[in-house]
């Protein structure tokens, strides 16, 4: 048996070496090891109520605001589909939640709030790690999203006519580094090769090829986790995406980012002046001084400007983000994310006025949340 004090020195000398390397760096190389010695000290496991099946989820919650109708439904929604899901906590759940919790999962996970959603996606998938290569398929979602917003849209029956190993409803670059731009300069849509092309990680399926890979749980114990956002995202959606293109694994995405440029090609002056008028961006005075002027009248542009407008934006902001409008009214898209209820105005009122127009019992519970959102956020 290993001496007590040389454990306590390990893990003393453990968070030194956190604390003194440089952020990113500290993250990198230590983050799982700090995580997996110091914080998951505090980490719960209950079993819930709902048995094991061959098809598995994790789901990730941080609620804020309590357990939310919007967190049942989706758990709901899995349990309707023979789906046992780990939900895990970021935060903490009062009593009665966590009982109400219980009824709908296979496993709850409480654990430190450290490493964002990938954080919380590793300790539900090494918590399964021994059944993996039995799994079906593995679906990881997150509480960022509302899902699902249309009853009579099923994303689980488009994920199976994908037929691929990895897919996800949404793909992004987040081009957020594109220099300065004109009329002349705007992007050309995506490039789905690119190095900083991925998948939206509030919607992941993963079928069993990948799970039985050995390389997967190497990926989910190697993982470095970080609580800085863009780190998050570089190692965690672009380092699992990378991991499953350079290993062969097929890929793709319910939306069709493939057809979305043959799409805007057909759509009407007077739509694609509706769709550029309501994409969601997180900080428009920036992003008018990339753009310059072209979004101050936008009947009076171009439908070629207008194609690159939408385009750039969607390279920029990822079409999860910035073309929810459009995907959520007119696609049927049942996943809507929430963080742009509390972003600028533009933002916050047509997230809203996307809710107030779905016509669904699911929409409108969301737009109760959002409206609470909102008004904390005001401080009314």
């Amino acid at each position: 048996m290993i001496p007590t004090w040389k454990i306590k020195r390990e893990l003393g000398r453990v968070k030194q070496q956190f604390i003194n390397l440089p952020g990113k760096t500290a993250t990198y190389f230590f983050g799982a090891r700090y995580y997996d010695l110091v914080l998951a000290k505090k980490r719960r496991l209950v079993d819930g109520q709902i048995e094991r099946s061959a098809k598995r989820a994790v789901y990730l919650i941080y609620p804020a605001n309590g357990l939310l109708k919007s967190h049942l439904r989706t758990l709901k929604f899995l349990a309707d589909n023979s789906i046992s899901t780990t939900v895990v906590s970021n935060l903490p759940l009062s009593a009665e939640d966590e009982a109400e919790v219980l009824k709908h999962c296979h496993v709850y996970i409480e654990r430190a709030n450290f490493g964002y959603d990938f954080g919380g996606y590793r300790d539900g998938v090494l918590s399964m790690k021994d059944e993996l290569a039995q799994t079906k398929q593995l679906i990881l979602m997150n509480d960022s999203v509302w899902f699902p917003l249309y009853p009579d849209t099923d994303w689980l029956e488009q994920i199976d006519a994908l037929g691929v190993d990895y897919a996800s409803s949404v793909s992004s670059e987040n081009k957020s580094n594109i220099p300065k731009l004109d009329n002349s300069k705007f992007n050309q849509g995506y490039r789905p090769h690119d190095k900083l092309f991925h998948y939206g990680s509030f919607s992941l399926a993963i079928g069993p090829k990948i799970l039985a890979h050995p390389g997967f749980l190497q990926f989910w114990k190697s993982f470095p986790l970080s609580n800085k956002k863009k780190a998050t995202i570089l190692r965690g959606e672009i380092g699992l995406t990378t991991w499953v293109r350079e290993n062969g694994f097929t890929h793709d995405e319910t939306f069709g980012v493939k057809q979305f440029d043959e799409i805007l090609d057909d759509l009407s002056n007077e739509k694609l002046v509706e769709i550029a008028s309501h994409m969601i961006i997180d900080i428009p005075g920036e992003w008018r001084d990339l753009i310059g002027t072209i979004d101050q009248d936008m009947t009076q542009v171009s439908k070629s400007d207008l194609l690159r407008y939408i385009r750039t934006i969607v390279d920029r902001k990822g079409a999860g983000y910035s073309l929810a409008y459009y995907l959520v009214l007119e696609r049927k898209h049942p996943f809507l994310k929430k963080s742009p209820v509390v972003w600028a105005d533009v933002a916050s009122k047509t997230t809203l006025k996307i809710l107030e127009n779905v016509g669904t019992d699911a929409a409108a519970e969301a737009l109760e949340e959002a409206l609470v959102a909102k008004s904390k956020q005001e401080g009314t």
